[in-house]
């Protein structure tokens, strides 16, 4: 399976697209044990961040369980999703242990 490119909207995706912004995960890489929601799920969430838009709690559920996942979140990739799915999704962090200060 082809990483799909995500094509600037939160449902609609073609894998042959260029990204329309800075994507971590290189186009043609395939992620172990992602299947097509995986990389909808990612897409979403990643528009979510370029429009500053709330994200649903099931999507803050998903990227916990991508925790360990470096091939997806390179770096400290995922460490800012988090941090903007606790900033974005009430719910979520209220479900989160408190952050410390300065956190």
């Amino acid at each position: 399976m082809v990483i799909h490119a995500c094509a600037g909207t939160a449902r609609a995706y073609d894998p042959t697209a260029l990204p329309t912004i800075k994507d971590p995960i290189p186009v043609h890489v395939t992620i172990d044990g992602w299947g097509e929601a995986d990389y909808q799920n990612y897409c979403d969430f990643e528009a979510a961040i370029k429009g500053d838009a709330p994200i649903e709690y099931a999507l803050a559920q998903w990227l916990m369980r991508q925790e360990d996942n470096t091939t997806a979140f390179p770096g400290d990739t995922w460490g800012k999703w988090y941090a903007y799915a606790r900033d974005h999704c009430s719910r979520f962090d209220k479900d989160q242990p408190r952050r410390r200060k300065g956190v």
